[in-house]
């Protein structure tokens, strides 16, 4: 890099005039890599990638070069066999300034195309040229956008462009693999190089899709090759039960149509096919799913029938206890002389006696379980509600554990303000929402 020997300044002291006099030489090296699918292309580049440094005037400080990225991205979109559309976007990053984008639009026509491109506060490029197959002719017009559109109205480019070598064609037709539709069967340029269809071929081809043999009016799959007898869809019958294979659920098994083309099977002779009886090798009902009828709880009703099939139970209670009249006083006095201090969670000491006797019950009644609720009047807020209501069911729950009780028989449950037995607006109505409530539940 240098300046030529005739010319001429007017700054003739600046140091660098006479140092442009000395030619530089210096290493580099640029990388890239472009890729093309068919009508997808992508690239990315970064030249000089040494970044050496360049010193016109002898002295420390001198200039130096810097990495530049390049990302390249397009799609030739094919409308027809002569029209085509190409977007395509170019990103340049370079370290310390900011990152340029250009975007373009190219449109084919047979040979000849048109197009236009914009780069960020740079330029915008009108462009035309023509395709001769060996040789491509171009011809661009840049417009200056930036502030050098002041000293600069644009620049003219002309281009040519010679391709060595003949481009890859498969099947030998003539036609390039890139504009081939059938790369792989030779066939005349103007039918898009596939090989042309005969009038009957093409009648055949028209009236039936899947070349199969039957008329698509009559197919009942069109688009899926299958044999006429099938109705032109593929399926058959294996196993010769007259039962379609789409439809056989049993296909290699002769079968029933009433079972869904699979053989009636029922080693237990309950009338239940295995194939729906979960007990196939023990007699049983169907409305217990071809298992024989159970009573897990022993108390003489067969589970499908029992409300409370792991309680033992009454009949005329469909299977559930009934409590009997001082076990449900028990709970009853329980729940009365249960009181709380206003906002807290503290069970008072009058309540343990009526506590300690529903304990002495649920521990000699294992089987059965007590449904502990907590509830508050409305007097805070409805988060605090929730949690005291949440604090007093559980102490409950402590209180009766701490007496014997198992935790399974135990459910706990909080709903605060919600659900008041009484209003709120007066002191009485209040003390009768500050609760909990309980109850026996059998299972």
């Amino acid at each position: 890099m240098r300046l030529t020997d005739n010319v001429r300044v007017t700054d003739d002291v600046d140091i660098l005039v006479p140092a442009g006099q000395d030619g530089k030489r210096f290493f580099d090296f640029n990388a890239g890599v472009y890729l093309q699918a068919r009508d997808f292309y992508a690239g990315f580049s970064v030249p000089q990638v040494l970044e050496e440094e360049i010193d016109f005037t002898n002295q420390a400080g001198g200039s130096q070069l810097r990495r530049h990225y390049y990302a390249l991205a397009g799609y030739k979109y094919r409308l027809n066999e002569k029209l085509s559309i190409e977007p395509s976007v170019l990103v340049k990053f370079f370290e310390n300034a900011p990152t340029q984008l250009d975007g373009g639009l190219k449109v084919g026509f047979d040979k000849f195309w048109i197009g236009g491109s914009y780069r960020s506060n740079d330029a915008g490029t009108a462009m035309a040229g023509v395709d001769l197959g060996m040789m491509e002719i171009a011809y661009g017009y840049d417009i200056t956008t930036s502030n050098l559109r002041t000293v600069s109205n644009g620049s003219h480019e002309i281009s040519l462009e010679l391709r060595f070598g003949k481009p890859k064609d498969s099947d030998g037709d003539g036609c390039p693999d890139k504009e081939d539709k059938c790369p792989d069967k030779p066939g005349p340029k103007d039918n898009g190089c596939c090989p042309e269809e005969s009038p009957d071929e093409l009648m055949a081809s028209l009236d039936d899709s899947d070349g199969d043999g039957v008329p698509d009016k009559e197919d009942k799959c069109p688009n899926t090759p299958g044999p006429k007898s099938n109705q032109g869809c593929p399926w058959g019958d294996r196993d010769g039960d007259g039962i379609r294979d789409d439809i056989d659920k049993c296909p290699d098994l002769p079968g029933v149509a009433s079972n869904q083309g699979c053989p009636i099977d029922d080693r237990d002779m309950d009338g239940i096919v295995d194939r729906f009886d979960k007990c196939p090798d023990e007699p049983g009902s169907l409305r217990n799913e071809g298992c024989p009828s159970q009573d897990t709880d022993g108390d003489g009703i067969v589970d499908h029938e029992d409300k409370c099939p792991y309680t033992k139970g009454l009949p005329e209670n469909f299977g559930c206890p009934i409590a009997t009249a001082g076990e449900l006083d028990i709970l009853e006095l329980a729940i009365r002389n249960l009181y709380f201090d206003t906002g807290k969670s503290d069970i008072w000491k009058d309540s343990y006696p009526y506590l300690n006797r529903l304990s002495e019950l649920m521990v000699k009644r294992k089987d059965w379980k007590l449904r502990i609720k907590g509830f508050t009047d409305a007097r805070a807020s409805s988060e605090f509600n929730l949690e005291l209501s949440k604090r007093r069911a559980e102490a409950v729950m402590f209180y009766l554990v701490n007496r014997g009780v198992s935790r399974e028989q135990l459910l706990v449950e909080f709903y605060g303000e919600q659900m008041p037995v009484a209003t709120n607006s007066s002191e009485g109505g209040q003390q009768l929402n500050r609760r909990v409530e309980m109850e026996f539940i059998f299972k």
